[in-house]
């Protein structure tokens, strides 16, 4: 009998979940609607959900489990303080969704998402996935040579995006809106950046195009168009989403552009908080230090799972599921997974170096010590001399911390002498007198 596993939502809000798992042969993937799933799943199954936000869905998972149907918060994204603490009132959403979370597994997508949800309560049911969705930029990362500067003479063209949400409240939105409209107003003052012709193509959202006046090049949310428009950016500035990974995994230099005065969860090497930073920020986003696309790929890699197939890991995952389901179901007790049923990638610690580890001879270029090609044995024998000459400088520098030493007391004796120090001292305040007339 084929296993089923199911997507709960509707055909827009999980098929693009649902997609990467279409080619699995060993169970069948449905989407369907959170009204209909209790009534068609059997014990055994899995649930997937990529919200817990809506009473709709945390209604369903409580049913589901007690049917004895395993389920899994599949999260799709980054997290975000406005979202998690600074919502509104009004908003529908539970305000404790992920604190903890409803269902037996969640599935994150990095490590430093799985932090913070341990600390949120989740600890035994968190395992890193990655985002599916994503396989294929995890793909082109992985074998990639990095980022590569444009030529100077060739326009810097920037990428300005916002979150399908850029705001939780009024407030929030409004925060929002200043900070895009201090920047399309340094880029209506500053047709340069560097030398080179600034371009600039906006991604807005939620109408925000139409507050702030300009022409708007998103015709849908969907990943395609965005991916396309990153390949055809030199930088990314957005605001807290998602979408800064995607940019991140295209080599792209990519400046968060946060009004917010919050914590975030997902940092950038670039960042924009008031109008004062932008040209700042710009330039440096056109010609990027080593240093901080160092510091990028690091904040990528603890952000995302890229060292294996997001897919194949949640393939894996639901294996994992069945297995354990079918050993609890044949007692008749309730279903109860065991923590880590994911190992850890297998090449992460390579990936890791070959993309996070720090090339001293970039980011210290301006030292010729870092650019010398000098072998071992050379390199120990020039470290050798350095550390003879800084002995040698030592001694030389006892030996005058003495001397100075032995003057000072010389110079005390002489003060202290009954006809010498009187002389001494008229002729330091003479000194005094004339520095103060030539003051005056």
């Amino acid at each position: 009998m084929q296993r089923q596993v199911y997507f709960v939502g509707s055909e827009s809000e999980v098929a693009h979940h649902a997609a990467p798992l279409s080619k699995v042969d060993a169970f069948s993937t449905q989407v369907i609607n959170a009204n209909e799933v209790v009534e068609i799943a059997s014990p055994g199954d899995v649930a997937v959900f990529y919200s817990e936000h809506f009473d709709r869905f945390r209604q369903v998972i409580v049913e589901l489990k007690a049917k004895q149907v395993a389920t899994i918060y599949l999260v799709d994204g980054i997290l975000e303080w406005r979202n998690a603490w600074e919502n509104s009132a009004e908003e529908p959403a539970c305000p404790f969704t992920m604190r903890p979370v409803l269902s037996d597994i969640v599935a994150v997508i990095g490590s430093s998402q799985a932090r913070t949800l341990s600390s949120w309560g989740n600890g035994g049911k968190i395992e890193v996935v990655g985002i599916p969705r994503l396989d294929a930029l995890v793909d082109v990362w992985q074998s990639s040579a990095g980022f590569q500067p444009a030529e100077n003479e060739e326009p810097f063209r920037i990428l300005v995006a916002t979150a399908k949400t850029p705001g939780f409240t009024a407030e929030q939105i409004a925060a929002t809106v200043r900070g895009l409209k201090d920047l399309k107003a340094f880029i209506e003052q500053h047709s340069m950046v560097n030398g080179r012709p600034l371009e600039i193509s906006w991604r807005l959202t939620a109408g925000l195009e139409k507050e702030i006046g300009v022409e708007n090049s998103i015709s849908t949310l969907t990943g395609t168009e965005l991916h396309q428009a990153i390949d055809q950016c030199d930088a990314m500035v957005t605001t807290p989403s998602t979408s800064m990974l995607e940019s991140m995994l295209m080599h792209k230099p990519t400046a968060l552009l946060d009004y917010h005065d919050c914590p975030v969860y997902v940092p950038a090497a670039w960042n924009i908080h008031s109008a004062d930073s932008i040209g700042r920020v710009l330039s440096q986003l056109a010609d990027p230090c080593p240093a901080r696309i160092q510091f990028q790929n690091s904040i990528l890699f603890d952000a995302l799972q890229v060292a294996e197939s997001a897919t194949d890991r949640l393939v894996q995952l639901i294996h994992s599921m069945f297995a354990a389901s079918d050993s609890l179901l044949a007692t008749s007790n309730p279903l109860e997974f065991d923590a880590n049923l994911l190992p850890e990638p297998v090449f992460a610690a390579q990936l890791r170096e070959r993309h996070c580890k720090m090339d001293h001879r970039a980011v210290f270029a301006n030292f010729n010590e870092f650019n010398d090609d000098c072998g071992l044995e050379q390199t120990q024998a020039q470290l050798a001399h350095a550390r003879r000459e800084i002995e040698h400088l030592h001694r030389i520098e006892d030996g005058l911390r003495a001397e100075l030493a032995e003057a000072h007391s010389i110079f005390e004796q002489i003060q202290q002498h009954p006809i010498a120090g009187p002389i001494v001292r008229i002729r330091e305040r003479f000194i005094q007198f004339m520095s103060r007339n030539k003051e005056d």
